[in-house]
């Protein structure tokens, strides 16, 4: 396990049993204080992070479009519409 601290804008944690840190990339940012792009060292795993996560903005706009209407008191409710409208949105 692989945990990981990176400060961008904020502060971005991620945990990964998959990636690296090394080697560094480098990404432009544009800092508050200074008038032109800085080149900053990020690690491999939120280039890869970021290379790959298309796909689960894809899936958040289909389910935030194609949600069950159906509304329940219960706790659990809202957790198995939301199991089913993923299921629905993967097939």
């Amino acid at each position: 396990m692989l945990i990981a601290q990176w400060v961008d804008n904020s502060v971005c944690l991620r945990i990964s049993n998959f990636d690296q840190i090394e080697p560094l990339s480098s990404v432009k940012r544009w800092p508050r204080q200074d008038n032109k792009k800085v080149s900053v060292p990020q690690p491999k795993m939120y280039e890869t992070y970021n290379k790959n996560m298309g796909g689960v903005d894809n899936v958040d706009q289909n389910l935030a479009t194609y949600r069950i209407a159906v509304r329940g008191k219960k706790w659990w409710w809202q957790f198995f519409t939301y199991c089913i409208d993923l299921a629905l949105v993967n097939a």
